[in-house]
């Protein structure tokens, strides 16, 4: 008996491998936190890029005002193929209810999130971007 209780106090007071248990309680928490702060990451980046090509078309509109509503959605269109396409609800309206005409863009978006562990979910964005442009010269 002696020698038992001697073996289970040497296996209590032995602290080998109590790093690797910790890790392996605490890793699937700190990935999850890692991977998520990198998918919230491209999330946003792929919202800043969709607000990128949203200003740009709008100064197409500013600097050629003849351009049309599909004019300025296929330019969108062409600047989004980089980030691989999303799904964006697009329009384009001209508002000429003031002395200046405007260019009223928008476009409203999910992105979809992906966390292991954690369900899907989408954050919304929604862009709107105006500017004057100039009034079409009369002949």
């Amino acid at each position: 008996m002696t020698q038992s209780g001697s073996a289970s106090r040497r296996l209590a007071r032995d602290e080998a491998g109590t790093t690797a248990v910790e890790f392996a309680i605490i890793s699937p928490l700190l990935f999850t936190f890692l991977l998520g702060i990198f998918a919230l990451g491209m999330a946003y980046y792929e919202g800043a890029t969709i607000q990128w090509s949203l200003e740009r078309a709008l100064r197409t509109a500013m600097v050629y005002p003849d351009t049309t509503a599909e004019d300025i959605q296929e330019a969108m269109q062409d600047e989004l193929q980089l980030i691989g396409s999303p799904d964006v609800d697009f329009s384009y309206e001209v508002d000429d209810s003031g002395t200046v005409p405007l260019a009223v863009v928008r476009a409203d978006y999910d992105v979809p999130v992906k966390v292991p562990f954690l369900p899907d979910m989408a954050l919304h964005f929604a862009a709107e971007n105006v500017a004057p442009i100039p009034a079409e010269e009369e002949s």
